[in-house]
Order: C-alpha cells, then sequence, then structure tokens
C-alpha cells in the first residue's frame, strides 16, 4: 500500500469584513497592514477571486497533505509573491530584507 504523502504549505485567510459588508477590524489597522507596517500580515483586497478583503497570517503558516485541499483558479502576481516570500523569511530568519522591505519603504515614504 502506497501513502501520499505530498505535503503543501499553507497560510491561513481571513476575512476583514463581516456579513453586511462592515470591517472587523479598525480602518487604521487595515491601512497599516496594506502599508506592510506587520511582518505576519499581507493583506489580499476584495477582487473576482476573493469575495471580501483578507488577509493571509505569515505567523500561523503550517503544512497539510495536498490531498486535503481543493484547487482554486487564482493566483498571486509574481511581485506579489515576492514580498510574501520575503515576509516570511522575514518572520523565520529575522532579518528584514528583499522584496518586503523594498516595499514598505515605498509604501511608508
Amino acid at each position: 500500500m502506497k501513502l501520499d504523502k505530498t505535503l503543501c504549505i499553507v497560510a491561513p485567510c481571513y476575512g476583514l469584513t463581516d456579513e453586511l459588508g462592515n470591517l472587523k477590524i479598525p480602518a487604521d489597522m487595515l491601512e497599516r497592514v496594506g502599508n506592510l507596517e506587520f511582518p505576519q500580515f499581507f493583506y489580499l483586497p476584495k477582487s473576482a477571486s476573493i469575495d471580501k478583503e483578507s488577509f493571509l497570517r505569515l505567523d500561523s503558516i503550517f503544512h497539510t497533505f495536498a490531498a486535503h485541499l481543493e484547487p482554486s483558479q487564482w493566483t498571486l502576481s509574481e511581485p506579489a509573491w515576492d514580498v510574501v516570500r520575503s515576509q516570511a523569511e522575514s518572520l523565520i530568519s529575522g532579518k528584514f530584507g528583499g522584496a518586503f522591505k523594498s516595499v514598505r519603504e515605498i509604501l511608508l515614504a
């Protein structure tokens, strides 16, 4: 018997609005997350792929079996992935740099 041990790394995605479309966090906090002030959060705006404003919790990354996931048809752009990867590296290594640092400096200028 062969066991499928294919694992994927996932980050929890949390919606930031309730059923009525009201923000569940203060607006200034949302702005700060969008400006990359917190390395553990990555903002995802409402779009055709995501039905409400959300954020990824990069400090809560975990692995799961690929067979437990349902594939979707959306993905981040390559520049956005660069920032997410750089944020995750920053959280793991404690070294602030890469695309995360570059984009954050532009947003906070």
